[in-house]
C-alpha cells in the first residue's frame, strides 16, 4: 500500500472475505469500510481502498480501513461475508476523535453492506454511536437486507449512480439509484456522477458502472476486477466523497471553513472537533508581521511559524496574550503548548512565558534574566483587530506598548475566572460547542506603561 503506515490483517478474528488495516494517521480516528462488488477478490478490494486512501480519505482523517471482497454470487444469497467481525470491530473503535464511518457499496457489494447496516439496526449498535456517524454511499448498486429503519438511523445515505454525456449512456443500475434516492431524499438523496471522461463508449453500461471505481477503466464497454487493482494513469474516482463532505460533515468538524499543513497535524494531535479547541472559526490566515500563520477556534488558537512550530493557546492565558497585542506583543510567537509547571498551567512564548494559576488567575512570567527583548526599531502599534474572529475579548488596545518589557512577578496581571486543562495537565475533553473562557479586564496597557515609566526613572 502506497505511502501506508501498517499492514493489512486477515483472518477468522478479522472476518471471512474482510481486511482491516490502522494506518496510524495522526489526522483523525474516522472509519472507511468499502465493499467490493461480485466476483471481486480480496485482493482487489484491498488495492482499491488502499489507493483511495492515499488519494484522499488520508486527508480526510480517516485511520481505520476495512476492505471487503465481493460477494460469492450477485445477490449475495449465501451471506458469507463476516459483517458481524466488523460491526464488533467499529464498536471497540469507537472514541471521541471518531468523527465519522463511511460505508461505500460498490455494485453487488452493497447488498453486502446492506447486511451489515441491518445488524446495526438490530442490536450491534446498542449504544447508537455508530448510526450517528455513519455515511452510507450506495455505488450504482440496489437495497435488499436493510429495511427503512436502518437506513433513517444513519447520518447520511446517498445513491450514486453515473452517467456518460460524451457516450449516452447510463451506468447500470442507474434507474435504482434514482428510485432509492427519491425514497432516501432527506438522508440525502441521489448523486449523479459525470463519467464524459472515463472512455466508456455508447452502450458500455458496465463501463460506466465501474467508472464510480476507476475513473478510466480499462475496457471502453465493460468493467472487471482489473479496475479495483490497476490504477497506472487511471485515478481513483473520489468524486462522490467530494461532492457530498460538506452535507455529509466529513473529514473536519466545520466544513464550511479549514485548516491544513502543520496547524492542521496540531490539531489532529491535540483531538480536533472533539478537543477542548472544538471546530474551527476562520480559515487559516497570516498574521499582520507576515512571520505566521493561525486558525481560531472555539476554545482557542494554533499559531505557527517556520522557526517555532505550530502551538495552540487558549482560555485564561490566550486573553492576557491578546490583551498585549498578540504575536507583536513582548511575548512574541507561542513555542508549546499549554503545559504544567510547579502546579501551575503555563505557555512558553519567545520572550516569556504566560501561567495561570489553579485559582484561575493568570500572569506574565517573564525571561530569567527579567530584562525583556529588544525594541525593534520599527516596531509600531499592532492591528489587533486581524486576529478578533476567534474566542476571548475582542481586540486589545493598539495603544498599548505592544514591545515593551514583560512586567516582574509583582506586576502580573490578574485575570479571575477562566478555565484551562484539567490540573493533570491533559486536555479538556468536549464536544464543538466547547468555548474559551469568560471575557477578562483589559488591565495590561496600563501595566506596561507603568513599567516603562519606570525604567524611564531609573535612567
Amino acid at each position: 500500500m502506497q505511502g501506508a503506515v501498517g499492514t493489512w490483517e486477515t483472518g477468522p478474528s478479522v472476518g471471512t472475505g474482510v481486511a482491516f488495516m490502522d494506518t496510524g494517521n495522526v489526522l483523525g480516528e474516522n472509519v472507511f469500510v468499502g465493499y467490493a462488488g461480485f466476483n471481486i477478490n480480496l485482493a482487489q478490494a484491498q488495492a482499491w481502498v488502499a489507493t483511495l486512501y492515499d488519494a484522499r480519505l488520508r486527508a480526510l482523517g480517516v485511520r481505520y480501513l476495512f476492505a471487503v471482497q465481493g460477494p460469492a454470487d450477485s445477490l449475495y444469497n449465501g451471506l458469507e461475508i463476516g459483517n458481524s467481525k466488523i460491526a464488533a470491530a467499529l464498536n471497540r473503535l469507537v472514541s471521541p476523535r471518531m468523527g465519522f464511518i463511511v460505508v461505500a457499496g460498490h455494485s453487488s457489494g452493497s447488498f453486502v453492506a446492506d447486511e451489515l447496516l441491518q445488524q446495526l439496526d438490530t442490536g450491534a449498535d446498542p449504544s447508537g454511536a455508530l448510526g450517528s456517524r455513519l455515511v452510507y454511499f450506495d455505488l450504482d448498486g440496489d437495497q435488499r437486507y436493510v429495511a427503512a429503519s436502518g437506513i433513517n438511523r444513519l447520518r447520511r445515505a446517498y445513491y450514486v449512480n453515473a452517467y456518460s454525456a460524451a457516450a449516452g449512456t447510463a451506468s447500470y443500475n442507474h434507474a435504482v439509484m434514482n428510485s432509492l434516492g427519491a425514497a432516501f431524499a432527506g438522508k440525502g438523496g441521489t448523486y449523479q456522477y459525470e463519467a464524459s471522461g472515463s472512455g466508456c463508449t455508447g452502450g458500455g453500461v458496465f463501463c460506466v458502472h465501474i467508472a464510480l471505481i476507476n475513473t478510466h477503466p480499462h475496457d471502453p464497454q465493460n468493467g472487471s476486477g482489473i479496475d479495483y487493482a490497476d490504477f497506472g494513469g487511471r485515478p481513483v474516482n473520489f468524486a462522490w466523497l467530494d461532492a457530498k463532505e460538506q452535507d455529509a460533515a466529513l473529514g473536519q468538524c466545520n466544513a464550511a471553513v479549514s485548516t491544513k499543513g502543520a496547524i492542521l497535524y496540531a490539531y489532529a494531535l491535540l483531538g480536533g472537533c472533539g478537543s477542548f479547541l472544538g471546530a474551527p472559526t476562520t480559515d487559516e490566515l497570516g498574521t499582520p508581521d507576515g512571520r505566521g500563520r493561525y486558525n481560531h477556534f472555539q476554545g482557542g488558537s494554533i499559531y505557527f511559524t517556520f522557526f517555532t512550530g505550530a502551538h495552540e493557546v487558549h482560555g485564561a492565558i490566550r486573553a492576557l496574550w491578546a490583551s498585549l497585542g498578540w504575536e507583536r506583543s513582548a511575548l512574541g510567537y507561542p513555542i508549546s503548548d499549554q503545559h504544567l509547571v510547579q502546579g501551575e498551567q503555563r505557555s512558553d512564548f519567545e520572550h516569556g512565558s504566560i501561567a495561570l494559576r489553579a485559582d484561575g488567575t493568570a500572569y506574565v512570567v517573564p525571561p530569567p534574566s527579567d530584562a525583556g527583548p529588544a525594541m525593534p526599531a520599527d516596531a509600531g502599534p499592532h492591528d489587533a483587530g486581524a486576529h478578533d474572529a476567534g474566542p476571548g475579548p475582542g481586540g486589545a488596545d493598539a495603544g498599548a506598548l505592544a514591545f515593551a518589557a514583560p512586567p516582574l512577578r509583582s506586576q502580573v496581571l490578574v485575570l479571575p475566572g477562566a478555565r484551562g486543562p484539567a490540573a493533570d495537565g491533559a486536555p479538556l475533553e468536549g464536544g464543538c460547542s466547547v468555548s474559551s473562557g469568560p471575557a477578562v479586564l483589559l488591565l495590561a496597557a496600563a501595566l506596561l506603561r507603568r513599567r516603562r515609566a519606570l525604567a524611564r526613572s531609573e535612567v
